[in-house]
């Protein structure tokens, strides 16, 4: 008994998974928002860089000008941050944040 061969019909071609289109280079989160002082939460630390809570404020203000809000599904990563399991975990934990910095996150719309 001879083996059934499957033959593609004749000028069918067979294409391999899509790839999407690069996307082209995008400004980093922090030159987009550096320097700017509109919700004046940008603090550097002493070696120049901005901390991981910088970062983060950094990310939300940038998701609230962009969406016009800040509720940020918890899935939600922006510029590599995963600001949604960020913005869950700082409200769960809103008792022990000092005052400055429940101000800063008001200041950008987070409802406690």
């Amino acid at each position: 008994m001879r083996p059934v061969r499957l033959q593609k019909p004749s000028g069918a071609h067979v294409a391999g998974p899509r790839r999407p289109a690069p996307r082209p280079p995008r400004p980093t989160l922090a030159r987009e928002i550096l320097g700017t002082s509109r919700f004046g939460l940008y603090v550097r630390r002493a070696n120049g860089a901005p901390s991981r809570t910088d970062r983060f404020q950094l990310g939300l203000a940038a998701f609230a000008e962009r969406e016009g809000h800040v509720r940020v599904p918890r899935t939600h990563r922006e510029e590599g941050l995963s600001l949604g399991t960020w913005l869950n975990n700082t409200r769960a934990r809103q008792p022990g944040l000092t005052a400055e910095q429940r101000g800063q996150l008001e200041a950008l719309g987070v409802a406690w």
